[in-house]
């Protein structure tokens, strides 16, 4: 906003106008494209913060058509919250429409008699609706690996508990979604209501 001429001139951004507006006429529970799900997975972090369950369970919800990302990149601009609600609610401003919060770890035992490594891994947590901050399914997924190698026995234990948590949580999202499906009509000239609903029909 600024003086331009003795009068007021307001300046808008067009993106931020179309996400305004996009607020403001969508009905609540219509995802504008895929919809968006942020992961928070506590977890034994590898790379940038991101974990093997929280990567894998990433992978598998994009496969699946879902637009996952994960909260605790350090390279994402980060999520501010102490509580679950807090982290729901920050997750909702930066554009998620779906929150899963939960934690994944692995333990590993050495088998004396085979040399090698079992691992026993799990993820549980809780899928939240980011809108309403209300959780709609829980998740959990427990796994069992074997290596030469403990560390390699507990990251195939962390990866298949990711893995394996995707098609429940993406069918969480379904569910809680409704099986709405989005469209949008263009109408020219002069159509009454009764001519509009026959079309829709």
């Amino acid at each position: 906003q600024r003086l331009e001429g003795g009068k007021g001139v307001v300046e808008l951004r067009v993106e931020r106008l179309g996400l305004l507006l996009d607020k403001m006429v969508r009905p609540p529970g219509y995802s504008n494209g895929a919809q968006k799900v942020v992961l928070l997975i506590a977890e034994p972090s590898t790379v940038l913060g991101v974990g093997r369950a929280s990567e894998a369970l990433r992978r598998g919800l994009s496969a699946r058509g879902l637009l996952a990302v994960d909260g605790r990149d350090s390279l994402e601009r980060g999520l501010k919250g102490k509580t679950s609600a807090e982290m729901v609610a920050s997750a909702f401003r930066s554009g998620a429409d779906w929150v899963v919060i939960g934690h994944a770890g692995a333990e590993t035992a050495s088998d004396r008699v085979s040399g090698v490594f079992r691992a026993r891994g799990a993820l549980e947590g809780a899928l939240y609706a980011a809108a309403t901050g209300e959780e709609t399914a829980p998740l959990r997924v427990e796994t069992a690996a074997m290596d030469v190698s403990s560390g390699a026995a507990s990251a195939k234990a962390l990866e298949q508990a990711g893995e394996l948590g995707a098609e429940p949580a993406a069918s969480a999202v379904a569910a809680a979604s409704g099986g709405k499906a989005e469209g949008a009509v263009l109408v020219l000239g002069d159509v009454g209501p009764a001519s509009l609903r026959s079309l829709l029909d």
